[in-house]
């Protein structure tokens, strides 16, 4: 495999790096470790000082002697025998920085942290891990815990769901943990009630569709369940009508997920990451996997 971690020096940067150092690589893989440094948006909030180009120069030299022993404190914690882990330090904001290094590296996955140093910390999800999950030419996993023992796979039936349940099938640092499907009928009982009660014969059609969706999803369940034990996986699934995002996320608290997987793209087929996996993102407890199909030319970033 090969992976790129992107450090920050945050809390949620430290916990990504400790996700990263208890995952097992299978001997032969590559880990990049980069952090990304921009001197302007530092003086953004100062009025009144000048930038002179010796002031430039001097924070410059600062950022990236403070990012460059960052860089080999993290390379040396991650390092292990059957690893080849090296550093990187560039400058640049840090999401369009990370999607360029990840497509030079022809990374597999990218880790980053749930939220950065950046002005909004404070948000639930942090500009820079948006900005990857829709614009990464890879897998991107943000990490808000430093193990993985319970996986949450969110599964609707769409393509990116099928290739997220094949990396579940394969890749060497999500064996060993059992798995529960969660497939999630957007056709919500109930409205028929409210809005048909005169129009028996819509009723009946609508109460028709329901259950036609409640069935096709509880097949795409069962079937993901049989092929995780196919190979060699512990899984089992739940069935929930409603908001996709609501129930994904209730589910993982209810089940204690360490890591929620998904795809990049639903069957509503949004050119990015749609709002069910962005609201899954903002408000999952745990870590969030979120799987591309193929790599692609990286997009123009969201500014991070």
């Amino acid at each position: 495999m090969r992976a790129l971690l992107a450090i920050d020096g945050s809390r949620d940067s430290k916990r990504a790096t400790e996700l990263v150092r208890n995952l097992a690589w299978p001997s032969g893989s590559a880990m990049r470790v980069l952090s990304a440094y921009h001197v302007l948006p530092f003086y953004a909030g100062m009025p009144g000082v000048v930038l002179t180009p010796e002031v430039v120069e001097q924070t410059e030299t600062a950022f990236r002697g403070a990012a460059e022993a960052m860089v080999r404190s993290t390379v040396e914690r991650l390092e292990r025998p059957g690893l080849d882990v090296h550093g990187d330090v560039w400058m640049g904001q840090a999401a369009g920085a990370i999607i360029d290094a990840a497509q030079r590296f022809a990374a597999d996955l990218v880790v980053v942290g749930s939220r950065g140093l950046g002005t909004f910390e404070s948000s639930l999800m942090g500009s820079t891990s948006a900005a990857l999950v829709d614009h990464a030419p890879c897998s991107v996993l943000v990490a808000r815990g430093d193990t993985i023992h319970r996986l949450l796979f969110a599964d609707d039936g769409s393509e990116p769901a099928d290739r997220a349940g094949e990396v579940l099938r394969t890749w060497p640092i999500l064996r060993g943990c059992p798995v529960r499907v969660i497939s999630v009928s957007d056709v919500p009982r109930g409205w028929q009630q409210l809005v048909l009660p005169f129009a028996a014969d819509v009723r009946d059609a609508y109460e028709a569709a329901v259950d036609r969706s409640y069935k096709e999803h509880t097949d795409l369940a069962e079937a993901s369940v049989n092929q995780l034990r196919e190979a060699g996986i512990e899984a089992d699934s739940t069935v929930s009508e409603g908001n996709p995002a609501h129930h994904i996320v209730e589910a993982a608290v209810n089940w204690g997920a360490d890591l929620v997987v998904l795809g990049s793209r639903g069957r509503t087929g949004r050119l990015s990451v749609g709002s069910m996996a962005h609201n899954v993102l903002m408000h999952a407890p745990c870590s969030v996997l979120v799987v591309r199909t193929t790599s692609h030319p990286a997009e123009a970033p969201v500014a991070g």
